[in-house]
């Protein structure tokens, strides 16, 4: 008999409840995580509600190389049914579909998408309870996002606008790469903190820099724009924007009035555009992509 879970049920499950069946015991916790999964009606559905769950709970840790093994268990599984936290959203599938033809290696499988989230979680988990919080930081999804893109395309020098975890992102990728980082914050104090858990948490401060509207960007490979709210931030967007030589990573584009100006900056600076959902967390946010 197949068992039929949410996620939450599952995080419930992980908790310490015994889980059984008419023919199953599972005892052991990653065992039991995959058993819970493999038996729901779409797997990929749970792992992608999941997964952010345990990060922020702080289930996840110790347990990354045995979750990890856990998903490469479900892949076949969970490739059938196919990018579910994608096309969960259909009013943004077509933008996902551009991206898998253009540029099918920034699309992150299941299995490296989980081995990204355990290397990244401890350190995130620090930095949402001792430096930001979860809802105002940068998602841990987009986060995920960030670090693949550096992967898979090599930038030689990147530069996050609005210091953060971004910061810390950046140089975590330019620690084994030939890559120059730029760092820039509208808020001193902001900024030293930035700067302040960089190196608590083992990367370089070098780069960070106080921005203000007018003075010269950095030409760079890659860029994130996560800097200011409001009109401040539409304003900040163009600038950082046509600084990106490859790609350009917009947060928050769920809201509509950032989206519209991202549309209307692809446009004018001559981008491909695309709604990441890859970067979709569970509070709705996601980030948006300009490449040239």
């Amino acid at each position: 008999m197949s068992v039929h879970q949410d996620a939450l049920t599952v995080v419930a499950a992980l908790d310490g409840e015994t889980v059984t069946s008419d023919d199953y015991t599972a005892t052991n916790e990653p065992i039991r995580l995959a058993y819970i999964v493999a038996g729901c009606d779409d797997p990929a559905a749970v792992v992608r509600d999941l997964l952010p769950r345990l990060v922020y709970r702080g289930l996840i840790y110790g347990e990354a190389h045995s979750l990890a093994a856990v998903l490469r268990h479900l892949a076949p599984t969970i490739g059938r049914s196919g990018d579910h936290w994608v096309y969960s959203h259909p009013w943004r599938k077509e933008d996902h579909e551009r991206l898998q033809a253009d540029h099918p290696e920034l699309v992150i499988d299941p299995v490296t998408r989980l081995e990204i989230i355990n290397e990244l979680a401890p350190v995130y988990s620090d930095y949402v309870a001792n430096v930001s919080v979860f809802d105002m930081a940068m998602s841990l999804e987009t986060a995920v996002f960030l670090l693949h893109l550096c992967r898979a395309t090599q930038p030689a020098s990147v530069a996050d606008y609005g210091s953060g975890f971004s910061s810390w992102v950046f140089r975590h990728y330019a620690a084994n790469n030939d890559c120059v980082v730029h760092s820039f914050d509208d808020d001193p104090e902001w900024l030293a903190k930035s700067v302040r858990f960089c190196a608590r948490n083992g990367q370089d401060t070098d780069g960070f820099n106080v921005w203000r509207l007018g003075v010269e960007l950095p030409a760079v490979d890659v860029t994130f724009h996560d800097i200011g709210g409001g009109e401040l931030r539409n304003e900040l967007m163009a600038p950082v924007m046509a600084s990106a030589a490859r790609f350009a990573v917009v947060d928050d584009c769920q809201a509509t009035k950032h989206r519209d100006r991202f549309y209307e900056l692809i446009e004018a600076q001559e981008l491909q555009g695309y709604a990441l959902l890859q970067t979709h967390d569970h509070i709705q946010r996601f980030a948006m992509l300009g490449a040239r």
